[in-house]
């Protein structure tokens, strides 16, 4: 039976509480409608204030009205006036059309013949265009070419010691593999290549010739690419 009472008075003071809550929310809601009423009273007024004005400027509006229907009037008896001098100068404006159509028209066959004479400009100008692609083509096409011969004969000229053209070749004895006079720690006391032992070196003067060819050959593709690319 305490129980039941506990939980009956736990029920109470929710119910209560719940009430509380209503009741707070009921005294917001009347606050807030009493802030709308408020708010709602002063548009009112302003609307009042606006209609006022309104009723003022409409009834300027209605003056000014009246007063341009009276210029309007005054303004329609000059624009007459007008119209019979305007009249009078139609003639002198309908031969001064005509003078100037005639050279409208003439002017549109001057503009013609210099068009024609353009066109036939434009037509010379993508002649010489399309000869200078050809050539810039064959100038390209022939670069590749040089390029793959220089290519192919720095490979054949190549000392495998430092890599580059041959500067001052020799021979080695007897096993004939070629390198710089300058790389003798390529060849001393063994052939880098063979690992022979060499009993003598031998200028190579044909390769030394060669290698110079190529130096220049490479040198002249460098010059040509950049031709190539200048004129890109």
């Amino acid at each position: 039976e305490r129980v039941a009472h506990q939980q009956q008075a736990a029920a109470l003071t929710a119910e209560v509480a719940r009430q509380e809550e209503g009741n707070r929310r009921l005294s917001s809601a009347l606050e807030d409608a009493g802030v709308a009423a408020s708010r709602l009273e002063a548009e009112r007024r302003d609307l009042q204030v606006e209609l006022t004005a309104a009723n003022a400027k409409a009834e300027a509006a209605a003056a000014e009205a009246a007063q341009l229907r009276r210029s309007a009037a005054a303004e329609a008896a000059r624009l007459e006036r007008e119209v019979g001098l305007l009249q009078k100068q139609k003639g002198k404006l309908e031969r001064d059309a005509a003078e100037l159509a005639a050279q409208v028209k003439a002017a549109r066959a001057e503009t013609a013949a210099e068009v024609a004479k353009a066109h036939a400009e434009r037509e010379a100008m993508a002649g010489r265009l399309s000869r200078l692609r050809e050539q810039e083509a064959e100038l390209a096409t022939s670069t590749a070419k040089l390029l793959f011969a220089e290519e192919a004969m720095e490979r054949e000229l190549t000392c495998m010691s430092c890599l580059n053209v041959f500067d001052d070749p020799v021979t080695l004895i007897p096993c004939g593999h070629v390198y710089c006079r300058g790389c003798d720690e390529a060849y001393t006391p063994h052939c880098q290549e063979c690992d022979d032992a060499p009993e003598r070196t031998v200028p190579n003067s044909r390769l030394e010739t060669l290698g110079g060819k190529v130096i220049f050959i490479k040198k002249a593709v460098a010059a040509l690419k950049a031709m190539a690319e200048g004129s890109a």
